[in-house]
């Protein structure tokens, strides 16, 4: 199945500004490829909510999933998609996002296919504590901090790290 990357709208520059405030000193960029379901608001475009296996929460993208132009082609990191999560923990995300969010109690969750996209991130590698690096995550679209992405990230790494 073909993956739709989303924009990264957050270039290198700002990243890494962003990243050295929160104290990292090696960065670098980054995709994570996720599932999108589709969520139904009544006379409304859809919405999506993005999921993976190994996070708590789901992420709610407003937009269409339009693919991004090839800029990211020479991003050498790309963290692998798992299978999608079932379908009764996406359920139960969606019903944390509805409680989390006012407004969203008409929409509901598509029994459609979910679409693999990757979601542009950047990784920042702060100094050694206790002689553990810290890893930061930012969105590679708004450049705010996504903390609840790092067990999924890690995840990643360390099958990257594996297969290597």
């Amino acid at each position: 199945m073909a993956e739709r990357a989303l924009p990264r709208r957050c270039d290198a520059q700002s990243a890494m500004t962003r990243l050295r405030r929160l104290g990292a000193e090696r960065f670098e960029a980054a995709r994570l490829a996720m599932w999108a379901f589709t969520v139904a608001l009544p006379g409304a475009d859809p919405v999506w909510l993005l999921c993976h296996r190994r996070l708590e929460r789901g992420l709610l993208w407003p937009d269409s999933l339009a693919t991004s132009a090839d800029d990211d082609a020479d991003e050498r990191l790309v963290l692998a998609a798992e299978a999608p999560p079932d379908r009764q923990r996406v359920a139960r995300l969606w019903f944390w996002e509805r409680l989390a969010r006012r407004g969203l109690w008409r929409a509901r969750l598509s029994e459609a296919s979910p679409l693999a996209v990757s979601l542009p991130l950047w990784l920042g590698y702060a100094g050694e504590r206790r002689g553990r690096r810290r890893l930061l995550v930012i969105s590679g679209i708004s450049g705010e901090p996504l903390a609840a992405l790092k067990p999924a990230v890690l995840a990643g790494l360390r099958e990257d790290a594996q297969r290597a």
